[in-house]
């Protein structure tokens, strides 16, 4: 029984980290053509986005990640794209659309004040802190779980830009750490070694 308990639990917590994983990439690459895509990544890691993903309908696999710049190449027989920089874009967490390059979205800063956030550092070393950095000031509440569902760490912030989450007490390994404002809710991985 806890067996199964704690593999609906897995499941579910990883459900949550697909569903919220990633911010689609904010822009298309100067090196983007028909066959191969190159997107500009300012939030996240290469590890965050899948290997295969659709564009236009057509299947692409991951071909390349350095941090910055991610590159997807069309899979055979599919045939290339008719628009290197004007497509849409299915990551398996959302649809994100490409005009003339540029991400195309509803979401707008003063109402979602969680879009262009980072955590650094991850994987987390050294002392154990982790950094969180909003674009705006945000009211939000941060949790931290472990992979069993629960509940390491909980605490309210009121209008911070930046915030720093202690996790020198606990074991290494994956933890899941949620952010929620009035707006959204978002759950990201967190990975501690040291």
């Amino acid at each position: 029984m806890k067996q199964k308990y704690f593999l609906f639990t897995l499941t579910f917590l990883a459900g949550l980290v697909l569903s919220y994983g990633q911010n689609c990439p904010e822009s298309i690459g100067n090196q983007s053509n028909t066959t191969e895509v190159h997107f500009k990544i300012t939030s996240g890691t290469c590890n965050d986005y899948p290997n295969d993903i659709t564009i236009d309908g057509k299947s692409f696999s991951q071909s390349g990640c350095n941090g910055t710049n991610l590159y997807y190449t069309v899979n055979p027989p599919d045939t290339p794209l008719s628009s290197p920089d004007t497509f849409t874009a299915d990551f398996g967490f959302g649809v994100c659309s490409y005009v003339n390059g540029q991400l195309q979205t509803l979401s707008n800063p003063e109402i979602d004040p969680l879009s262009g956030f980072s955590i650094h550092p991850n994987p987390v070393s050294g002392d154990g802190i982790v950094n969180i950095k909003f674009k705006t000031p945000v009211q939000a509440a941060i949790s931290v779980y472990d992979l069993t569902g629960k509940r390491l760490i909980q605490t309210v912030y009121d209008e911070r830009m930046n915030v720093k989450i202690d996790l020198s007490e606990y074991a290494n390994g994956i933890y899941l750490m949620r952010i929620q404002s009035e707006f959204s809710n978002l759950t990201r991985k967190i990975i501690l070694q040291r």
